[in-house]
């Protein structure tokens, strides 16, 4: 494992690894779950860790900007308390002060490194799981406590929710087909081993997720070979070529991908699932478009609320952050993926920048579609942030 410029070592990352595992059995596998304890647990020992070493300084600088938006949001608004907007304003920040780089220091940087690689290549492993579980019919999706069988929307495979396995097999994808793309010894391993978690992405039947991974796959090759176009071109003729000649072998993993587009366009639409949910966030932004209707907050008369803990889905990501914390918010997190993916390109070593630089590229993509960036407990929020961290430690203190 010395494809990165920083050594990782199974055998030595004792921690690294403990972390990895309890974040991912916390948070997205069905077969063995933790509880979410042990996800907040994590997140405390990586800072008990990071902070305990090395001199820390400040780091990304819209992430302070991020988080006195979020107070002015709730602030300016009165925000009714069973939507806990502070609480979890408090959790969101602890877990940014940790695990983004609002603080930063070249310990902090390759501890949350080593978590990160770690997380991804057990990941791929879970992904690669699943693919096979939907031929043996095996599912640990569950409503409630019952466990559902092979169905559109609800094939989970090893994990917990087939919006776990959309995502996560998409990017694990992105991270296997770098791999394939500059590993001399196994390049025919991550090959297949990219192309079964694809094979999970599509049977997830996430449109969001296939379709941000195939774009992330595309950025990433077209960023490793930023300096020669003519052979991203020819890898993807052969890609394309290969896929079309051997479709009626394959061909059978998109069709639950297919089923739910034909089911939503019978409802009344493409998105018709989340129709309603962008409309809501549309209007919201509308009554509040400079500074939001409160953060984790959404108007109760346009879209569901669980009353009891204020639990909100807001259907996407961006109009969250729009609908929540209004064109200040958005000033913050449009300019900060657009400075991460400039500082991604500028990376020099060609796997971080093509793993780092289609990941990103996934995520402001399928932000569109789900609505989990302000989530402070949300893992595909965490993996966002933790994929900033490692952009700015990769250029401040890699090669």
């Amino acid at each position: 494992m010395n494809e990165y410029n920083i050594q990782v070592n199974y055998k030595k990352d004792f921690w690294p690894i403990v972390i990895a595992l309890l974040i991912i059995f916390s948070s997205i596998t069905g077969f063995f779950s933790l509880n979410q304890y042990f996800y907040i647990g994590a997140i405390a020992l990586c800072g008990v860790i990071a902070f305990n070493k090395g001199k820390l300084e400040m780091g990304n600088k819209y992430i302070p900007a991020l988080i006195i938006v979020c107070i002015l949001s709730i602030l300016f608004n009165d925000v009714p308390s069973y939507f806990r907007a502070w609480q979890r304003l408090g959790i969101y920040t602890i877990m940014l002060f940790i695990m983004s780089p609002l603080l930063i220091s070249r310990d902090s940087y390759m501890l949350k490194t080593k978590i990160f690689i770690y997380i991804w290549y057990f990941t791929s492993i879970l992904s690669i799981g699943s693919f096979f579980c939907y031929y043996l019919g095996i599912n640990y999706f569950k409503i409630g406590s019952t466990l559902q069988g092979v169905n559109v929307g609800t094939f989970s495979g090893l994990m917990n929710h087939s919006m776990a396995l959309g995502p996560m097999s998409g990017l694990s994808t992105i991270f296997l087909f770098v791999h394939a793309l500059l590993n001399k010894k196994n390049k025919a391993y991550y090959y297949i081993a990219a192309i079964l978690c694809l094979g999970a992405c599509f049977v997830s039947a996430s449109r969001a997720a296939v379709g941000a991974t195939i774009v992330g796959c595309v950025v990433a090759l077209s960023i490793i070979n930023r300096n020669n176009i003519s052979r991203t071109y020819r890898i993807l003729l052969i890609i394309v070529a290969i896929s079309s000649a051997t479709f009626p072998i394959w061909g059978g993993v998109t069709d639950f991908v297919v089923e739910k587009q034909e089911i939503n366009k019978e409802q009344g639409g493409t998105s018709f699932s989340r129709d309603v949910k962008f409309d809501a966030r549309l209007k919201e932004f509308n009554i509040s478009p400079l500074y939001g209707i409160g953060f984790c907050t959404i108007d109760p008369t346009l879209d569901e609320v669980n009353y009891s803990d204020g639990q909100i889905e807001p259907g996407s990501s961006w109009l969250a952050i729009a609908s929540m914390t209004g064109v200040l918010g958005l000033l913050v997190m449009i300019p900060l993926c657009i400075s991460s993916l400039k500082k991604a390109r500028r990376i020099k070593d060609d796997y971080w920048r093509g793993i780092l630089f289609g990941m990103l590229m996934f995520y402001i993509i399928h932000m569109t579609v789900e609505g989990y960036i302000y989530a402070p407990m949300s893992y595909l929020s965490l993996f966002f942030w933790m994929i900033i961290a490692v952009i700015d430690g990769e250029l401040k203190y890699g090669k």
